[in-house]
């Protein structure tokens, strides 16, 4: 027979004392660290949609550095379905408090920054650290935050690039960007000049708020744009599925920096390798735990990139890829 009905109670009460979350199973076979008495670090990962978190990677990351969860350091995990409630969630960590926070975007970021004063922040997939205002330089952040980089110079050209080789017959390409983010206008302007460069003409499509992006729809339809374009912004990447239906009710090729708006149905993704970017991040927070100051960790940028092709996206606009541009991509959607 089980224990009794207090005797659960009892069991019950032992594995929440002081306060702490346990996994199931809570007795003498638990962390090591119930029984010292040691204080574990703290790790405050603050998250708000749209997309994947990557939080399996960030695991893997912590366990290649030898840091186990429960036994090294402990995960206070929050997600956060409007962004209008991060600022709370992140003074709630700071109050309980964390010794580090892992912010994978910027408005994450900026919330953890109000939140305190003093905190180490490790940032995941920030476009332009320096041109936010993050980090002083990338080999020298210089502050409390610092962290892997989504995007590195030339980039943003290179997507315009591969969508005029996969569709050659674009002239004429609807772009979707904030110029609210001082991130996105940088990356307006690189996309100008890449134009430029191909022969191609572009078609602002400014996204401030989700509801912009019904009315750039309408946009793209009476200018006549032959091809979408889909810089790296937050706003434009919680509406990726949404445009991705666009695009194929409409027959257009289009290209974005996220893996899932080809696995939405988007054409091409080309971007830095996301999970790789939270394995990076727990670099970052492995050397902070360990006494590191993050002022001086050089902040890094992307060395693996992923071509992303949906083969049945491009079947569905009428759009046959040449077997060199398919030979070139990391993954196939078939």
């Amino acid at each position: 027979m089980g224990p009794s009905l207090g005797r659960r109670r009892i069991l019950q009460v032992g594995c929440s004392m002081a306060g702490l979350i346990l996994s199931p199973g809570c007795g003498f076979g638990g962390p090591s660290w119930m029984w010292t008495g040691r204080r574990l670090p703290r790790i405050g990962f603050l998250k708000q949609p749209p997309l994947l978190d990557y939080l399996d990677a960030f695991r893997e990351g912590m366990r290649e550095h030898g840091q186990a969860e429960g036994e090294t350091f402990l995960l206070e995990y929050r997600y956060v379905e409007r962004q209008n409630d991060l600022s709370v969630v992140a003074a709630e960590l700071a109050r309980i408090p964390v010794d580090v926070f892992v912010c994978p975007n910027s408005a994450a970021i900026d919330a953890a920054i109000q939140a305190t004063s003093t905190t180490p922040i490790v940032f995941v997939t920030t476009t332009d650290p320096i041109m936010t205002g993050y980090v002083e330089s990338l080999n020298r952040p210089g502050g409390r935050l610092t962290g892997p980089s989504q995007l590195d110079p030339g980039v943003t050209g290179k997507r315009l690039q591969i969508l005029s080789e996969i569709a050659p017959s674009t002239a004429l390409v609807g772009v979707f960007w904030n110029p609210d983010m001082p991130s996105s206008v940088s990356q307006w302007l690189e996309t100008q000049k890449a134009a430029e460069a191909l022969g191609l003409r572009l078609v602002s499509l400014e996204v401030r708020q989700p509801p912009d992006v019904r009315t750039a729809f309408s946009q793209v339809v009476s200018s006549g744009a032959d091809a979408l374009f889909l810089p790296v912004a937050q706003v434009i990447m919680a509406q990726l599925p949404l445009i991705a239906r666009f695009a194929r009710d409409q027959r257009l090729p289009a290209i974005s920096f996220q893996r899932e708006f080809a696995e939405a149905g988007g054409l091409i993704s080309y971007g830095a390798s996301i999970p790789l970017l939270y394995r990076r991040a727990a670099y970052y927070v492995d050397k902070i735990l360990r006494g590191a100051d993050p002022a001086v960790l050089p902040v890094e940028q992307p060395t693996k990139y992923d071509l992303i092709i949906n083969v049945q996206a491009a079947q569905a606009i009428g759009l046959t890829i040449s077997r060199p541009v398919l030979e070139q991509a990391t993954e196939l959607i078939q």
